[in-house]
């Protein structure tokens, strides 16, 4: 295949261009949700060296790009969004090329493009640059189902791999493909899925026994009371709740591929409610469907939409308890299903395919038109979150967070206390609250949530960390001394600890050094010796302190600063 020489791909190319110029408006819009944290607080992303050093369990393909990413790009935000452009592009060339291997038409394959990549489930994954992860899963296994679909065993089975590099959940890969086979009535492969489902099945064994070591995260079971409790959104549920949950969730990833309205980052799910209704609406609705699909079982453009969406579906069902029981952005593989069923209504309405296509294309386009400018600021992004779901817990949260950051402290504290009416336990809730508290000097309130927050995670460094400076704003210095080597314990590669550290020495050596005036100016010259000793004990720790975290990092100006300051403070003394 050239694509350079054939009309037909070059045309495809030309409006997969066309059909992303809505998030060339977005360039210039700022990291989101988890972007900072994770491309620039991780410390593993600093160096090219680091990528000999990625985890199986950290997604080593999105993580190997991201640090090129730093890399390259530093913290020019426009570059990271023409990258996660350009692999949108792709994402919808591959959806087109797939249809057109599957389908032979070269009519739809045009019309795939416009429905594929106006689809507003798509936005978060565009405009939050970590989340290209999904545009990562979705390219090779698209490559990976193209091939075998060629009978490219070995290619196929090398793009599934870095699918699976690139998600976990591309687990389910093979099993479309033999779904897909049988469905179109192919030749089985024998020798291939025995091949490729051994794999997975040593995989899986393989990962019960020494997942832990690679950081992979095994539930265990007789466990899974604690992990439902400090869940943010299985608080209160049990893994039953779970089991009951998921016609509603079905139904609702269902809705949202056909009805994409509200579109939110974060989406309250009733798990822990007993409300009988959306149970029994959802199952209903379910048993409809299945029961549409087992009459017209002999459509197989339809049969087999309808079983790629289940297949998909089953990694993001939370079978295997995980954070979010519900987002968007797990529907940009599931969503290549709707394409499928567009294809099913094509060939059934020939001539009159046209005016089903236009109203849900002009539908798709008004609302990814209208939800991409949320992503203008952090403000505007969780305003309209807590706008559709007031239950949002992380929504009012990151709300009154920003509100903090950008100086609206009476707003900031609204929606930091309103996240913890919804939920006292919320960690990043409580360093927010402790924060802010610090920041009004009301140190008594800061250490009230921090300490809280301390006693659901004691090994957090933020917490650790925040509490230590609030110990230090209330004169407590022997705690703040105590929290800042906690912190060093924890992470011993921390600069900042150590520059802490040396800060809350200096404090104690600052505060005996008072006393040592107060002491010769009283006359209590039998004191002077041991408060003396004090005093240099506790300026030569600094002084220590601040050496370590030098030798750590050595372009660390403060320190650097600091331990020249102390080293001619404690030379003059003496």
């Amino acid at each position: 295949m050239n694509i350079l020489k054939d009309k037909f791909y070059l045309t495809l190319l030309f409006l997969c261009i066309i059909s992303v110029i809505p998030y060339f408006f977005s360039l210039k819009y700022p990291f989101q949700f988890d972007d900072y944290p994770t491309i620039f607080e991780d410390t593993s992303l600093d160096n090219l060296s680091e990528i000999f050093k990625v985890k199986l369990s950290e997604r080593p393909v999105r993580k190997i790009s991201l640090i090129f990413d730093r890399f390259f790009y530093k913290d020019k935000v426009y570059f990271y969004r023409l990258e996660n452009i350009f692999l949108y592009i792709m994402t919808i060339f591959l959806t087109a090329l797939m249809i057109y291997h599957l389908t032979g038409n070269k009519i739809f394959s045009y019309f795939s493009v416009f429905l594929f990549s106006l689809h507003p489930v798509h936005v978060e994954n565009i405009m939050i640059i970590t989340h290209k992860k999904e545009l990562l899963l979705y390219i090779f296994s698209m490559l990976s189902f193209l091939s075998h679909i060629k009978g490219k065993n070995i290619l196929s089975f090398i793009f599934f791999l870095l699918a699976l590099l690139s998600k976990e959940v591309a687990i389910i890969l093979p099993l479309n493909f033999f779904v897909y086979d049988r469905i179109f009535d192919r030749k089985i492969n024998s020798k291939f899925y025995i091949f490729i489902f051994s794999f997975i099945l040593l995989s899986f064994i393989f990962l019960i026994f020494f997942g832990s070591i690679f950081g992979f995260y095994i539930p265990a079971f007789s466990k899974m009371g604690d992990f439902f409790k400090t869940n943010r959104m299985l608080r209160d549920a049990d893994y039953l709740d779970i089991l009951k949950i998921q016609p509603y969730l079905f139904t609702k990833y269902l809705k949202q591929l056909f009805i994409p309205y509200p579109l939110l980052v974060d989406y309250y799910v009733p798990v822990s409610e007993n409300n009988l209704k959306i149970f029994l609406f959802s199952l209903i609705f379910l048993i409809i469907i299945i029961s549409l699909m087992i009459r017209l079982k002999k459509e197989k453009f339809l049969l087999f939409s309808f079983m790629f969406f289940v297949i998909t579906y089953i990694p993001v069902a939370n079978f295997i308890p995980v954070l979010n029981l519900f987002a968007d952005r797990y529907l940009f593989l599931p969503s290549f299903s709707l394409i499928l069923f567009f294809y099913f209504i094509f060939q059934k309405t020939k001539k009159f395919a046209t005016y089903i296509f236009i109203p849900f294309l002009i539908l798709f386009l008004f609302l990814t038109l209208t939800y991409i400018p949320n992503f203008k600021s952090e403000i505007s992004l969780w305003s309209h979150v807590v706008k559709y779901n007031p239950k949002s817990i992380v929504g009012t949260n990151n709300l009154g967070l920003y509100y903090m950051k950008s100086g609206n402290i009476p707003d900031g504290e609204k929606y930091l206390l309103k996240s913890f009416q919804l939920d006292s336990l919320y960690i990043f809730n409580l360093i927010n609250l402790g924060a802010l508290y610090a920041s009004k000097k009301d140190y008594e309130k800061s250490l009230y949530f921090l300490e809280k927050a301390k006693e659901i995670e004691p090994g957090n460094v933020k917490v650790l960390y925040n509490l230590g400076l609030t110990y230090k704003n209330l004169g407590m210095s022997i705690r703040a001394r105590r929290m800042m080597e906690t912190i060093i314990d924890l992470s011993p590669y921390s600069s900042l600890a150590y520059n802490n550290l040396g800060a809350s020495f200096f404090n104690e050596g600052y505060l005996s050094e008072k006393l040592f005036r107060i002491f010769i100016s009283s006359g209590l010259y039998g004191i002077l010796p041991i408060q003396l000793d004090n005093l240099f004990e506790s300026y030569n720790n600094a002084k220590n302190a601040f050496f370590k975290g030098n030798q750590i990092d050595k372009d660390y100006i403060k320190l650097k600063e600091n331990y020249r300051l102390l080293s001619e403070k404690i030379k003059g003394s003496l």
